[in-house]
């Protein structure tokens, strides 16, 4: 804030991400309500338990699942999606198509108010190019409104 021209308030930021940038907007989001207002994810690895490829990385930072299964929950934008205004959407063919669904059904089930869309497409650019402007959208609707 101090070195760029922002609306230094919740109300004035909006994060977004793919994949797992889509885990860290709505995860970044969630733990820092009072910074980010509105979140988007695309393609979002929404939850770290689905292990749709090998994220070694993941590991060393949450440990091995065996062992420290909290901390990959704790950590998992699907088990903390009670604390969720967002907006979420993934394509039909993507490998994490299956735990975007999911999440969407659970924010159903808990009555949370959430945008949520799918459609044709793979986890690629492609999808990711047709997801930008819903995205934009969603984040100007909610600046306009705040």
């Amino acid at each position: 804030d101090a070195r760029y021209s922002t609306i230094a308030s919740r109300d004035g930021r909006a994060i977004a991400g793919l994949s797992m940038g889509g885990h860290g907007s709505l995860f970044l989001a969630i733990r820092h309500p009072n910074v980010f207002g509105a979140a988007s994810s695309t393609s979002g690895s929404v939850d770290l338990l689905k292990r749709t490829f090998s994220w070694k990385y993941k590991e060393m930072i949450l440990g091995d699942v065996e062992c420290c299964m909290e901390n990959w929950k704790r950590n998992s934008v699907i088990e903390m999606a009670d604390q969720l205004k967002h907006q979420h959407d993934c394509g039909t063919q993507d490998d994490l198509y299956l735990a975007n669904k999911a999440l969407h059904e659970k924010l159903i089930a808990m009555q949370i108010e959430h945008v949520y869309a799918e459609g044709p497409g793979k986890h690629d650019a492609a999808y990711w190019s047709s997801s930008i402007v819903p995205i934009l959208r969603f984040t100007k609707q909610y600046f306009d409104r705040n």
